[in-house]
This record gives C-alpha cells, sequence and structure tokens, in this order.
C-alpha cells in the first residue's frame, strides 16, 4: 500500500514538473515577443526621428530655391 503511494506522489510530482516547464517555456516565449516589440518600437522612433530631420533639410532647400528664384528675377530685370 505504502509503495502505491510512492508511486503516485511521484506520478504527481513528475506531472508537476512538465507543467512547470511547460509555463517557463511559454514565459521565455512571452520575454522573446516583448523584446522584438522593444526592437520595433525603437525602430519606429529612429525612423520618425530621420524623417522629421529629412523633411527640415526639404523644407531648408525649397526656401533656398524660391529665394533663388526671387533673386534671379530681380536679377533679370
Amino acid at each position: 500500500m505504502n509503495e502505491d503511494l510512492v508511486i503516485q506522489k511521484i506520478i504527481n510530482l513528475e506531472e508537476g514538473v512538465v507543467e512547470v516547464k511547460e509555463k517557463v517555456k511559454k514565459l521565455d516565449e512571452w520575454d522573446t515577443l516583448m523584446s522584438g516589440q522593444d526592437k520595433i518600437i525603437k525602430l519606429l522612433e529612429t525612423i520618425r526621428i530621420e524623417d522629421a530631420a529629412a523633411k527640415s533639410k526639404t523644407d531648408r532647400l525649397e526656401k533656398r530655391i524660391d529665394e533663388f528664384a526671387i533673386l534671379s528675377t530681380l536679377s533679370s530685370s
């Protein structure tokens, strides 16, 4: 009878170990997903900053072109 109880406890412990391993695996997968999400957010922030810088440069160039066009018009008059 005692042997049956010991065997049942061992089986229950083994089932518990398997359950814990599955939970740890899910947590590892979650950590990987969160890490990937953080990298994507950082990349999007970098793209946004670079886009703002490019727009600023474009705006300055357009302003210079307009100024040059005005000066050219004044010079030819």
